[in-house]
């Protein structure tokens, strides 16, 4: 990108072979490690890599008590790890993988698709929830959770492009 800092030092700057040190994990979709309440992962479409990589924390933790993750795509896109996320499911115990196609307009898909997801769990009050996708995936999926009591601090977000 033209006059942004870091692409300018990567490639005005940075010689082949130097070390380059980052620190991270920033911001506030982490995972709570410190949590032993059930979690759910919420992802829309390609929302499933930050989720991915958290769902792949949890395993390395053997922490979580119980958790789900519900991958949503639309219409003409295509779960493409669903074997891993049906291999974690058969291989542990505690994590349940449920795929989702949405149909229609967004707004209407999103909503239909999680629907299925506060008919599983009408109350959120007990529960860690992530949720990564569009914009328009996270404004929408977390109105309708909220409205099944999901605090404020239990919700983690992360917008995607």
């Amino acid at each position: 990108m033209p006059n942004n800092p870091f692409t300018e030092t990567v490639f005005s700057h940075l010689k082949k072979g130097q070390t380059v040190n980052i620190e991270g994990p920033k911001g506030n979709f982490v995972l709570q490690e410190d949590s032993t309440r059930p979690t759910l992962f919420l992802a829309y479409s390609h929302g499933f890599a930050p989720i991915k990589s958290l769902v792949e924390h949890a395993i390395s933790l053997d922490m979580v008590a119980a958790f789900h993750l519900y991958w949503i795509i639309p219409a003409d896109g295509e779960h493409y790890q669903s074997n891993q996320c049906r291999a974690w499911a058969d291989a542990l115990d505690n994590f349940q993988y449920t795929p989702l196609t949405a149909s229609s307009d967004e707004e209407t898909q999103l909503k239909q698709a999680l629907a299925q997801v506060v008919a599983d769990y009408p109350d959120l009050n007990d529960f860690e929830v992530y949720l990564a996708g569009t914009d328009s995936f996270v404004t929408v999926a977390e109105a309708l959770l909220r409205q099944h009591h999901l605090p404020d601090s239990q919700c983690h977000l992360a917008t995607v492009i």
